[in-house]
Formats: structure tokens, sequence, C-alpha cells
């Protein structure tokens, strides 16, 4: 967990669980796949335009699309994405 994040622990309810998996799954795809991400960003003319590219070109949800558009440059280290790999395994 990177130091700006709240510890969410165990206190998630399944439903909430089951967002939360999703918004993890986006941050990893972002970081993944960054410069996509990043030449979809820097192509359009607002960032709403970008959320909704980003939404189209990866088939995700706009709350996905919005999580990659925040997440891009900070999960772009190895640790990060790390970080997220062992969440979702956890959480899967």
């Amino acid at each position: 967990m990177l130091a700006d994040e709240p510890d969410l622990g165990n206190t998630l309810r399944p439903v909430d669980t089951e967002a939360h998996l999703m918004l993890l799954r986006a941050e990893l795809l972002a970081a993944t796949r960054a410069p996509e991400v990043v030449a979809i960003a820097q192509a359009s003319a607002t960032p709403k335009d970008a959320v909704a590219e980003i939404a189209r070109h990866f088939e995700v949800t706009e709350a996905q699309a919005v999580k990659m558009m925040d997440a891009q440059f900070r999960v772009a280290t190895a640790q990060a994405r790390e970080r997220l790999e062992n969440e979702i395994r956890e959480l899967s």
C-alpha cells in the first residue's frame, strides 16, 4: 500500500470487495499497458475525452478508465505493480 492510500484491511463487504477488485485490475492494466494509456491521454482534447477513449479502447467501465487515468504515474513502479498483483490474488 502506498503512503497516501487508506488501509482498507478486511473491512470490505462482498460488493465492495468486487468493486475494489475491479479497480485494482484497472490499475494493473494501466501499469502494464502504460504507453497506450499515455498515448490516448495525450491524443485526447480533454480528460473526459481521454476517459471515454480509454474505456472504449480497453473495454472497461468509466470508473475503471478514471482509475487508469488517475493511477498512471503512481503505478509505474515495479513495487506498485507487485502490490496490485498481490492484492488481486488475495481478493480473487
